[in-house]
């Protein structure tokens, strides 16, 4: 009987739980399973980032959303039930509702879905509402971090029986390759600063208006260069402030970059300054490629891995003051600790077994 595992996405849009997806399908199609990957809308930067020997199957409608839900819903079951499927893994909230009302009253087909955002994350009374009336139906959901599992508990959104913590999968070897590609644009190679990086879209859980703060209390003889990657609806806002902190000839806001580890690469200091976190992929991906790390010390974030595991300072969330302490202290005086233990917890050899067993 040919193994086979299904997995669903809202969109290829650009985000870390569709970036988890796609490799952890990429990874299971190179271990010899059959992977189909439903999608209800193919557009987004990630639709040329499909890993080889994955079916997609493209659940695109042009109606309208309610109607294109509705028509969805329907070709998601007719193809599920015309091939035979028995287990479906869906992530992101949205996502993970309907494909469990799709399969509401049929204890037949397994549903496994990921939930990888902490409920700060859960602006909507609605969206929290549906988790409470539908992810019963879940017979696993998957949280990336501890936090967020015994905050699915406490808020009676799950079961004990349903919960099961594992972390996020990272290509080690991938990111390390992806690295030494050559890029143009990293601002202050050549000219003797170091360079500080940060990576992630562009939205208040992120706190870079906290860091643009940060490094405008840096002192006047420390020569630096920032360098945010990443879009989202605050950039101009974000752009502005740095204008108005008299930093615009020392950050630069690169947008969105699909291979972001060549800067990380080559960064004298990764910084992490989220309000809150579902898990921080970025954090593990600077570990991979050995740069040090400043990090705040923000829910569902790097305590375990960073405060816990290496004994390392977390800064206070919301203070600049502090965020621009550490930040001197570790270009000045820090060394790069010992990550390969974390890294190696990540990597498909042992994560990606962890999902196999609960799929």
């Amino acid at each position: 009987m040919e193994k086979s595992l299904t997995f669903a996405l809202p969109s290829l849009a650009h985000g870390g739980a569709q970036k988890v997806f796609l490799e952890l399908a990429g990874y299971y199609a190179k271990s010899g399973f059959k992977v189909n990957l439903l999608v209800l809308d193919l557009t987004g930067e990630l639709s040329t980032r499909v890993p080889e020997g994955i079916n997609v199957v493209d659940l695109s409608v042009g109606s309208g959303r309610i109607i294109g839900r509705l028509v969805q819903f329907f070709r998601v079951r007719r193809w599920v039930r015309g091939n035979g499927i028995q287990s479906v893994f869906s992530t992101i909230t949205g996502m993970n509702i309907f494909v469990l009302v799709c399969f509401l009253f049929n204890r037949d087909i397994r549903l496994v879905i990921r939930e990888a955002n902490s409920l700060e994350n859960i602006r909507s009374r609605w969206l929290l509402l549906l988790m409470r009336l539908f992810y019963w139906r879940a017979d696993k959901v998957i949280c990336t971090s501890e936090y967020c599992l015994k905050q699915l508990g406490r808020a009676q959104i799950c079961s004990k029986e349903q919960l099961e913590f594992i972390s996020n999968p990272f290509d080690v070897e991938k990111i390390r390759k992806l690295s030494s590609e050559s890029v143009a644009d990293i601002p202050s190679v050549d000219t003797g600063h170091k360079l500080i990086v940060c990576v992630g879209r562009l939205v208040w859980q992120k706190g870079v208006d906290v860091l643009l703060e940060a490094v405008g209390l840096l002192p006047a003889n420390l020569h630096y260069h920032l360098l945010v990657i990443g879009d989202g609806p605050e950039r101009s806002v974000l752009e502005n402030k740095a204008i108005d902190l008299g930093l615009f000839d020392k950050v630069t806001f690169l947008g969105y970059r699909a291979n972001p580890y060549p800067y990380m690469a080559s960064a004298d200091l990764f910084v992490l300054s989220s309000r809150w976190e579902g898990y921080v992929n970025t954090v593990i991906e600077a570990m991979v490629l050995k740069s040090p790390i400043v990090a705040t010390d923000c829910k569902s974030g790097p305590t375990d891995l960073l405060r816990d595991r290496l004994e390392e300072a977390l800064v206070p969330i919301d203070e600049p003051a502090a965020l621009a302490d550490a930040i001197e202290k570790t270009l000045q005086f820090s060394s790069v600790p010992n990550y390969s233990s974390i890294v190696q917890a990540h990597s498909f050899d042992i994560t990606g077994q962890s999902y196999l067993n609960v799929l």
